[in-house]
Formats: C-alpha cells, sequence, structure tokens
C-alpha cells in the first residue's frame, strides 16, 4: 500500500487506526430500473451525480420501499460518510459527503459509519483535504472505470485526534472554508457574467456584422432574424468537406505514444489545436482509417455529454488526428476557418439544441443535421475583418477570465491546503466551540 499523506509526524495524542476497526461499511445497488414500483418514492438514492455537495439533503432520483426490498440497497442513517468507489469523476477527485437523511446508495457509491471515536464530518474533511494523494494510495489498477479499492480504503490507517479535537477541527474548517467559498461563488459569477458578454459580442458580430449602418434583410430562418442585406446564407454542407476520427485499438502498446497529436474533446479547451494529450505512432496511422487533419480546419465536438450545454469548436495550426467523437471541417474558398469557429460560437445555444441523445444515453449531432445548417457568409475580406474586430473586442474579457481563474485556482489551492493542515494537526484551532456547531 502507498503510503498514506498523514502518516508523517502527527501530535502524540494522535494514534493511527486502520479504518476497519473504527467503521462499519454500507454498499448499494439499483433496483430494476424498467419496473415503475420501485422508483419516484420517498427515499433518497445517492449516487456520483448527487456528490456536488459536502452534505446530502436530497437526491435526484428516489426509491420506494419496494425497490429497497427488491435489491441490495440498505437504508443508511443520517450521519455516515457516503464515498464514491467508481465513477469517471475519480480521475481526479474523489467527492466526500455526509447524509443529512436516511439515504439508499447506488453501486457506486459506499457509506463509512465511524464508531463514537471517530467524528464523521473530521473524517469527511481529512479525505477531502487529501484527494490526489488518495487516488493514487487508493485507486484500483486495470480498472475499465476509474475505481477505489475497497481493501485498501478499509485498511487505511486513519488518525484519532482526542474527540474534542476532531469537533473543533470540523466547526473551524466549516467557517473557515465557508469564507473561501463565498469568494470563490464571487468569483465563478464573475466569470459566467464574462462569458456572458464574450459571446453577446461574438454572436452580434457573427451574424449582424460589424457596420451598425448596414441594411438588414430577413434571412428567413426563425432562430437567426434579421442579416445584412449583402450577406449569403448558405447551407454548411456546400460550404466545407467533412473527415470524421477514430481510436486505434487501445490494447496495442506500439500505437501510441508517438509524434502524431490525437485529439479528442477534452484537448478543444483552446482558441487553436497544435497538440493533444495523446500521441499516436505511425503504425496506428497506418492500421487505421485515420487521415491526418492539415492546418486551417475547424474542430467540432459532435459526440459526448458536454453537448448537453455546450459546442466546442477550435482552429487546427499544425497536422493532427482526432477521435471518433469528432469532426474535422475543411472549408472552402468562400469560407474563412476562423470565421467559422466564431459563427459557430455565435450560435452555440441552437447548435446545442440541434444535438439529439444517441442509443447510448449521450449526446449526437448528426452530420446530416449540422450539413443542413445555415450559414450567413458575408464577402471573404468582411469575414476576416469581423474576425479581427471580435479578437480586439475580446482581448480585453478574456485577459480578466484569465485572471479571474487564476484567482480561482488559487482559493481552491487555498481552501485544500487549509483542510489538509487542519486534520492533520499542523494548524492551531480554537478551543472554544459550541457545542451546537458540532
Amino acid at each position: 500500500m502507498s503510503e498514506l499523506p498523514w502518516m508523517r509526524p502527527l501530535p502524540e495524542s494522535w494514534p493511527l487506526v486502520k479504518l476497519k476497526y473504527i467503521c462499519n461499511f454500507i454498499g448499494g445497488g439499483t433496483p430494476d430500473t424498467g419496473n415503475a414500483e420501485y422508483w419516484g418514492g420517498q427515499i433518497p438514492w445517492v449516487s456520483p451525480k448527487d456528490m456536488k455537495a459536502g452534505f446530502i439533503a436530497d437526491t435526484e432520483d428516489h426509491l420506494t420501499e419496494a425497490g429497497i426490498a427488491s435489491s441490495p440497497c440498505k437504508v443508511v442513517g443520517p450521519g455516515a460518510v457516503l464515498i464514491v468507489m467508481r465513477s469517471g469523476i475519480l480521475r481526479h477527485s474523489i467527492p466526500v459527503a455526509i447524509n443529512k437523511l436516511a439515504v439508499a446508495l447506488n453501486q457506486d457509491m459506499r457509506a463509512i459509519i465511524p464508531d463514537e471515536r471517530l467524528n464523521a464530518r473530521y473524517l469527511a474533511r481529512l479525505f477531502e483535504g487529501h484527494q490526489a494523494e488518495l487516488l493514487h494510495a487508493w485507486g484500483k489498477e486495470g480498472a475499465t472505470v476509474e475505481s477505489l479499492d475497497s481493501e485498501l480504503l478499509d485498511a487505511a490507517p486513519i488518525p484519532i485526534p482526542p474527540t474534542p479535537d476532531q469537533i473543533n477541527i470540523a466547526v473551524y474548517l466549516d467557517q473557515e472554508t465557508a469564507r473561501i467559498d463565498l469568494l470563490t461563488v464571487a468569483k465563478e459569477r464573475l466569470l459566467l457574467l464574462l462569458g456572458e458578454k464574450r459571446q453577446a459580442i461574438v454572436a452580434h458580430a457573427v451574424t449582424r456584422g460589424i457596420n451598425p449602418s448596414a441594411p438588414l434583410r430577413g434571412s428567413g430562418v426563425s432562430w437567426l432574424g434579421e442579416i445584412p442585406a449583402h450577406w449569403k446564407l448558405i447551407a454548411l454542407r456546400f460550404l466545407v468537406d467533412v473527415s470524421s476520427g477514430a481510436t486505434p485499438d487501445t490494447s496495442k502498446p506500439e500505437y501510441w505514444g508517438g509524434e502524431i497529436p490525437w485529439v479528442s474533446p477534452k484537448d478543444m479547451k483552446r482558441d487553436e489545436i497544435a497538440d493533444a494529450e495523446d500521441h499516436l505512432t505511425e503504425l496506428a496511422l497506418s492500421a487505421s482509417t485515420l487521415q491526418i487533419v492539415a492546418p486551417g480546419a475547424v474542430l467540432i465536438v459532435v459526440r459526448g455529454m458536454i453537448l448537453m450545454h455546450s459546442f466546442p469548436t477550435a482552429v487546427t495550426i499544425a497536422p493532427v488526428t482526432i477521435n471518433q467523437d469528432m469532426k474535422a471541417l475543411r472549408c472552402g474558398p468562400e469560407l474563412d476557418p476562423v470565421f467559422l469557429r466564431d459563427f459557430f460560437r455565435g450560435i452555440e445555444k441552437h447548435l446545442v439544441s440541434l444535438a439529439d441523445q444517441s442509443a447510448h444515453g449521450t449526446r449526437k449531432l448528426e452530420t446530416e443535421v449540422l450539413g443542413r445548417l445555415q450559414v450567413c457568409l458575408p464577402p471573404i475580406d468582411e469575414q476576416r475583418a469581423i474576425v479581427s474586430q471580435i479578437a480586439a473586442e475580446t482581448a480585453t474579457i478574456d485577459a480578466l477570465r484569465c485572471a479571474t481563474e487564476r484567482t480561482i485556482s488559487l482559493l481552491r489551492e487555498r481552501r485544500a491546503a487549509l483542510i489538509a493542515a487542519a486534520v492533520t494537526g499542523q494548524v492551531e484551532i480554537p478551543a472554544t466551540v459550541d457545542a451546537a456547531e458540532a
């Protein structure tokens, strides 16, 4: 077992005790989703999607008594530490929460019920303050979906401060993190407002142009409204060539780790794409249907849950390949690729509305639907002038967004460092705590 982050000098009065000796554990399950008698009752059913806050007061799904009786689910009383054991979110964090009411759990969750020697709020903070280290220590190797190893978790030695100290730590952290959280929420709100302002600037430029005195005409498209009278309106399929991506065999290491960028949705966070998190070898290219996407193409995401709320798009500035959830659009001579990228961003809400739920439960924008999309087409020189003005008008907003994102990152780092220090005795905690707060 990897050494745990708190296995360093602790206060002398804080012994280390394996979790399994001071806690009980309860797993979960899923009743038959096809039986309506099991669902829609009064019993909250916690799944990873509900684990977005430190306390669980309600859930998205609920079970009936019949649903509990028909499955491995057990009702967990209030005050347990709930932890996600299996989910894609475990790539970067371990969601932990305490239930304020009796709940049942799905099969990807686990409830940890401490005895009188261990305060649940202290234990939850101990996990919260050491996310990256615990993912490394408890991660299950070889799993197809990110998972925690329950045996490693059970055998983890946990520092046990005296009970009053545990309560003091929990209350102190509630107070201090609340201050940080208020600042973070304010910064996130600013980030949202800046994003909305930026989107409004882009939307106006790509659908109304940058000449306020230009005469307008009706586009004949309900979601678009009026456009400059001299602009064309052409279906996208007549303006671009579309190519698809693929995923080479992931079981063959000789296909991976080469020099060829392989772009997937997780890489679509920039205006321009020159590299990717994953890379392919020449062998992978020759053994698959993949083709090199040259610089100057517009990359879009056409499948994934992200299409529920956004439509990621970027322009390539270096040769890349793409995965099966992406499309590459090569623009003809009438259409500037950067203008097309900005046009997509300006009408993002409409594009999101075009994506349907696929047979696998995710969201997908069909190529035929995309091809019918009506694109505003100014003269090519005007397209480039619009792109330049968008860049100029959004530069200040983008700089402020970057600064705000950095501030949010620093606040989160400060929060995590404070929690980690407090739960391992590195911070002097005031001893006067109102018992009611505990």
